[in-house]
């Protein structure tokens, strides 16, 4: 899924949002979510999730590569 938008739309936001809706209905097995965060780090409240592999910002160019690859 790709979510686009102009800054303060509410992506993060709505990211947030399925995310969490689908760590309550679904174990880790069933949906797991990796992240790229360019933005303000709105994605980081999620991040300690089981369901979330993990979520790569602008500061660690590393971590965006592997995430995406």
């Amino acid at each position: 899924m790709q979510i686009l938008g102009g800054p303060q739309s509410g992506k993060s936001t709505l990211l947030r949002s399925l995310i969490s809706f689908f760590a309550l209905t679904h174990t880790p097995h069933e949906v797991q979510f990796y992240g790229l965060d360019f933005g303000g780090g709105g994605l980081s409240a999620v991040a300690g999730l089981p369901h979330v592999g993990g979520v790569a910002s602008r500061l660690g160019p590393e971590k965006v590569r592997r995430t995406a690859a």
